[in-house]
């Protein structure tokens, strides 16, 4: 993948953004699957503008959809810390 590294770096600084605003996060499966299905629905937000753009500057959605992609990943990585720091605790919750 030619823009792998930039994804991830972008991926890693939601992530970090995330963790200043809310903290780790410890949340059941599914309240982390209701969290991703809400970024989920965000980009889908952003697919449907782009799609019927009306008065929409065409450029400002297109990087909406690439933010909402991003926050999306970042979530599924901060799920999966959750995971494995559970493992880490023989299933523990922690914060």
């Amino acid at each position: 993948m030619a823009h792998e590294a930039d994804v991830f770096a972008q991926i890693a600084a939601q992530v970090q953004r995330q963790y200043d605003k809310w903290g780790v996060q410890t949340h059941t499966d599914h309240e982390w699957y209701a969290i991703e299905l809400e970024e989920i629905g965000e980009v889908a937000r952003a697919l449907n503008q782009l799609a019927f753009p009306g008065s929409q500057n065409p450029d400002e959605v297109a990087a909406n959809l690439q933010d909402e992609i991003v926050h999306a990943a970042a979530v599924l990585v901060a799920w999966l810390d959750n995971i494995l720091r559970r493992d880490d605790t023989g299933g523990e919750p922690t914060g």
